[in-house]
C-alpha cells in the first residue's frame, strides 16, 4: 500500500513544472489558492514595496504597459510599486488562445499584497494564488500579473486616456 501511495506521489510530482520551468503546449499560468479577504486597508499589508511584473496573456495591444502604468500609479506614501522589469507577453497554450481570467500570484508568502493588487484591478480574492518562486524574489518579483481577456472591458476605468477617445 505504501509502495502505490509513493507511486501517485511521483507521478502527480511528475505533472508539476518547478517554479521557473516552462513547457510548450501547457498552460503555465498558476492555479487558484483558497480564498482570502480582501485587505481593508493599506496597514495590513507587511511590506512597503512590491516589485509586480506583468504579463499579457491576450492578443489585445499594449495591456501590459497600460495596467503596469496604472498599477506604477497607485504608489503613495504607505506602498510603493516597482517594475523590476518591461511589462511583457505570458507564454499561452500552443493554440495561442488567450487567458480568460486576469491571475495574480503572490510569489511572496504573504497574500495581502496580491489581493490589494487585484483590488485596485476590480478583481475578487478568487484571481489570487500562490507561486512561491524564489528565483523571481531574487529578481525583486513579488507579484506577477497575468492579464486576461476580463481585463478588456475595465481597461478604459484603468487607463484614463482611452475614456477620452472612446467618445460618444
Amino acid at each position: 500500500m505504501a509502495l502505490g501511495l509513493l507511486a501517485g506521489l511521483a507521478i502527480v510530482g511528475g505533472l508539476v513544472l518547478e517554479p521557473g520551468q516552462r513547457s510548450a503546449g501547457i498552460d503555465s499560468r498558476p492555479r487558484a489558492a483558497a480564498a482570502v479577504d480582501l485587505p481593508d486597508t493599506l496597514a495590513t499589508l507587511a511590506r512597503d514595496t512590491l516589485g509586480i511584473r506583468v504579463l499579457n496573456g491576450t492578443d489585445i495591444d499594449y495591456l501590459a504597459s497600460d495596467v503596469q502604468r496604472f498599477l506604477l500609479g497607485k504608489s503613495g506614501q504607505d506602498l510603493v510599486f516597482l517594475a523590476p522589469g518591461q511589462p511583457d507577453n505570458a507564454l499561452r497554450p500552443t493554440d495561442g488562445s488567450s487567458f480568460e481570467e486576469t491571475v495574480i500570484a503572490a510569489h511572496i508568502p504573504d497574500l495581502s499584497a496580491a489581493t490589494y493588487v487585484a483590488s485596485l484591478l476590480r478583481l475578487g480574492s478568487g484571481n489570487v494564488v500562490w507561486e512561491l518562486d524564489p528565483a523571481l524574489q531574487a529578481e525583486g518579483v513579488d507579484i506577477t500579473v497575468y492579464l486576461g481577456l476580463d481585463m478588456e472591458e475595465i481597461r478604459g476605468h484603468l487607463v484614463p486616456y482611452l475614456e477620452e477617445e472612446e467618445g460618444p
